[in-house]
């Protein structure tokens, strides 16, 4: 999916020779992240983990403070690695929201 957000969203985009670092087979019509968006989503990873550790760091304007640690490490343009930082934050808090629910349905189930 976030390929895809890339794609449409940042259709005129240059990176080097390629345009957006986004390839598209066109028969199949599969959209798949370039090598090069693929390590620069690894660094993001790293990062991520490195602000926030195990918990969320709760200062204030976390995408933006993120996104310039990683715009230092990669050539990519901020909307593109704010893309990333937001799927990545949203998808960390749905797992915690999920841990939450089920630690709730396991103390529920242990009263009974």
């Amino acid at each position: 999916m976030a390929a895809n957000q890339i794609l449409s969203s940042f259709a005129g985009i240059q990176y080097g020779r390629h345009s957006v670092a986004v390839s598209c087979i066109k028969r199949k019509l599969c959209i798949y992240p370039s090598k090069d968006l693929q390590a620069a989503a690894i660094i993001m990873n790293e990062e991520f983990i490195k602000f926030h550790g195990d918990t969320f760091n709760s200062n204030c304007f976390i995408f933006d403070n993120l996104s310039t640690i990683v715009c230092k490490k990669v050539s990519f343009p901020k909307t593109v690695i704010a893309c990333f930082i937001r799927t990545r934050t949203y998808i960390c808090l749905r797992c915690i929201n999920n841990s939450i629910k089920e630690k709730k349905l396991c103390k529920k189930n242990i009263k009974k």
